[in-house]
């Protein structure tokens, strides 16, 4: 299900960006800064630093604030 990074609360869950099958979750440093985790290879990215790396948000026509990523699921203990 591809949800708005952009507007709506993903913590704990597991998505991909767009043209990847790379398990990702979004955390936040202590002061706040979101970054995503690459859960298989356990390095995390900046939002700046996504592109660097092929990373992209799905996009909306219709939205240009649009940054979607496919839920696929959330993060179990």
């Amino acid at each position: 299900m591809i949800k708005d990074w952009n507007r709506e609360n993903l913590t704990g869950q597991v998505f991909h960006f767009k043209n990847s099958l790379r398990p990702f979750t979004e955390i936040k440093d202590c002061e706040g800064k979101e970054y995503f985790l690459d859960l298989r290879e356990g390095i995390f990215y900046s939002l700046e630093g996504l592109e660097y790396d092929g990373l992209f948000f799905y996009s909306d026509d219709n939205d240009e604030d649009f940054m979607g990523v496919d839920v696929v699921g959330v993060v179990g203990w």
